[in-house]
């Protein structure tokens, strides 16, 4: 599937997309499919470097509408 990744922080350029294997849900878990997603101000914090950086790779995201992947 196709993502997009927070890099180096260094600006809006660090934000890069990337190919993930298709995720499966495991038990008390959901895979939802994205159809619509947006940055706020937050995520232009984190892709600066003006904010905590994430401890692990993340997506970002805000807001966004979601459905149960079939």
């Amino acid at each position: 599937m196709k993502v997009y990744e927070v890099g180096s922080q260094q600006g809006i350029g660090s934000l890069r997309a990337a190919e993930r294997d298709e995720p499966t849900a495991g038990p008390g878990q959901a895979v939802v499919k994205f159809h619509a997603n947006s940055l706020n101000y937050r995520d232009y914090m984190v892709l600066n470097g003006w904010h905590l950086r994430p401890r692990r790779q993340r997506a970002p995201q805000s807001p966004s509408a979601t459905a149960p992947a079939k």
